[in-house]
């Protein structure tokens, strides 16, 4: 029981610093090398490909998380445009704006955070891939 409270615990969402949504559960790992494959050519179908999978799920979820954190921004930016017309007229005071530009405050930073976990779930989808894809010999160097 004391196993079970702990790992209740641990996936709380209350004090966790991790995203809302874990994108995988299992470990991380090191980008396969060619060896690997070589030697072990299920590595790729037991680990590689789950993996990919769960990096592109997690990639659809969090573009319906922009989608829906875009249209949040946009509306809290509309209510703000009409609450500072609002307050230009007289008929509204100055805590109504002030509540108005701190709910558009916090759109964007939910916008921000949804894009950082987008691109955080697209560099997982790249190692996951085989990641090193920067050092083949075929591209040309960066600058050139």
């Amino acid at each position: 029981m004391a196993a079970r409270a702990a790992r209740v615990d641990s996936v709380g969402s209350c004090g966790r610093s991790g995203p809302a949504f874990p994108t995988s559960t299992s470990p991380p790992l090191a980008p396969a090398t060619a060896g690997d494959t070589d030697r072990h050519p299920t590595v790729v179908n037991r680990i590689a490909v789950p993996r990919i999978h769960d990096t592109l799920d997690a990639l659809a979820h969090d573009a319906d998380l922009v989608a829906a954190q875009r249209h949040a921004l946009d509306v809290a930016d509309a209510s703000l445009a009409l609450a500072r017309l609002s307050y230009e007229a007289g008929k509204s005071d100055v805590l109504q704006l002030l509540d108005s530009l701190r709910l558009d405050q916090q759109a964007r930073l939910g916008y921000a955070r949804a894009e950082t976990q987008r691109f955080q779930d697209t560099t997982q989808l790249f190692v996951a891939m085989g990641g090193r894809w920067w050092e083949s010999s075929r591209l040309p160097p960066l600058g050139s």
